[in-house]
């Protein structure tokens, strides 16, 4: 995974998401805004299970991690393993959430 200069560009993954084109930014970028199924008010993160976020945000330890969800997906607790990374911030369609 790599952090690019947002642009029009965009070209679809194996996975049939919807990733931008460019060319691969030199240093990291100020905030992340993570893909997430479920989120707790502590900053737990429920993702889809590759890792790749949370491999990215390890190796860029300044940036921002911002989860944007709608508020039915901001759970009391979600499971979470010793190399997840937390959020530090959440955004929701009621609400925003430092943590």
């Amino acid at each position: 995974m790599q952090a690019v200069s947002y642009g029009d560009d965009f070209t679809l993954s194996a996975m049939g998401v919807r990733e931008p084109l460019g060319e691969a930014l030199d240093s990291a970028p100020n905030y992340v805004i993570t893909p997430l199924l479920a989120a707790d008010e502590k900053g737990g993160r429920l993702g889809y299970g590759g890792g790749y976020y949370d491999k990215y945000l390890r190796a860029h330890a300044c940036t921002i991690r911002i989860g944007y969800a709608f508020d039915f997906q901001i759970l009391p607790t979600v499971p979470t393993e010793e190399n997840d990374e937390k959020l530090q911030m959440l955004v929701t369609d009621k609400r925003l959430r430092i943590i």
